[in-house]
C-alpha cells in the first residue's frame, strides 16, 4: 500500500517510529501495540560491534525469544554453539540483553533490545545477526517493533514459530525439508510479507481478511486455505496462520 508521495506506508511508519516522540507512549497498528519510546532522548555514537556465543552443552531443548524494537534483523541456522550472535549499533543504549538458562536440559534464551529512548537521527543503527544450532529443537518467538526482518529457518530443528511485526518488511524461508509437523503464526501491523514454502512438505496457510493484498505462486484455494500440491500426501504438515492489518502478503512455493 502506497501513500500519496508514492513511497510504501510501511516504510513512513518504520521512520515514525524510529525518530519521534518525546514522551512514553504506545501505538496501535492494527492489532499490534507498539512501545516507543520514554522521555529520555538518545543520542547517536560511536559504531559498536558485540559478539555473543551461548553453548549448546547439555541443551535438550530451548525456548528462543528475540525482542528488537527497531532496527533489522537477519536469522538463520548453521551455528554449532546453541547461538551465535553479532550486534551493530550506535546508540549505547540499545545495547542487547542476551539471557540463558537451563534446568533438567531445557533451555531458555532471550535477546532483548531495552525498551527506552526516541532517536531523532537518521544515521542511527542497531543490526542484528543471530545464527542457531540446526540439531537442538527449539520453539521461537521473534517480535520486531518497526524495521526489516529476515529469517531462513532451513534446517533448524524447528516446533514452532511465532513472529509480530510492527511496522516493516518480513521474509521468512520455510522452504527444503522438514522432518516433523509444526505450527507458524505471523502477526503484521503495516508492513510486507514475503513467505517462502517448500514444494514437498505439505503446506496450509490461513490468512485472515485485511487491508492489503495476496499473492500466491504454486498454491491453490482448498476452501479459505492456500495448499500446495503436496498437502494431504506428505507425512509433514506445515500449518501457517497469518493475521495482518495492512500491507502485502506474497506466498511462494520453492522447488
Amino acid at each position: 500500500m502506497k501513500n500519496d508521495f508514492g513511497k510504501p506506508l510501511y516504510k513512513i511508519l518504520s521512520l515514525l517510529l524510529g525518530m519521534i516522540l518525546m514522551s512514553a507512549c504506545a501505538m496501535k497498528i492494527g492489532d499490534f501495540e507498539v512501545q516507543i519510546g520514554d522521555p529520555e532522548m538518545l543520542e547517536v555514537g560511536e559504531l559498536q560491534r558485540e559478539v555473543e556465543t551461548v553453548p549448546a552443552e547439555g541443551v535438550e531443548r530451548v525456548d528462543v525469544e528475540v525482542r528488537m524494537n527497531a532496527g533489522t534483523l537477519a536469522l538463520t541456522g548453521g551455528s554449532e554453539a546453541l547461538m551465535e550472535a553479532e550486534f551493530t549499533y550506535n546508540v549505547d543504549e540499545w545495547q542487547p540483553a542476551v539471557s540463558f538458562e537451563q534446568e533438567a536440559g531445557i533451555g531458555t534464551l532471550t535477546v532483548r533490545q531495552p525498551l527506552k529512548g526516541t532517536i531523532q537521527a537518521a544515521d542511527a543503527r542497531n543490526e542484528w545477526s543471530l545464527r542457531f544450532n540446526e540439531n537442538i529443537p527449539m520453539r521461537m518467538s521473534v517480535s520486531l517493533g518497526a524495521g526489516e526482518v529476515d529469517i531462513d529457518l532451513r534446517g533448524l530443528n524447528l516446533e514452532d514459530l511465532d513472529i509480530e511485526l510492527g511496522a516493516g518488511q518480513v521474509t521468512i524461508d520455510l522452504s527444503g525439508d522438514w522432518d516433523q509437523d509444526f505450527s507458524v503464526n505471523l502477526k503484521r501491523g503495516v508492513g510486507e510479507a514475503s513467505v517462502l514454502l517448500p514444494a514437498d512438505v505439505g503446506v496450509r496457510v490461513n490468512v485472515a481478511s485485511g487491508l492489503g493484498s495476496v499473492v500466491s505462486l504454486g498454491l491453490s484455494r482448498q476452501g479459505e486455505y492456500y495448499v500446495n500440491e503436496a498437502y494431504g500426501d506428505s507425512e509433514v504438515t506445515i500449518e501457517i496462520e497469518i493475521l495482518g492489518a495492512i500491507g502485502s502478503i506474497e506466498l511462494e512455493v520453492i522447488e
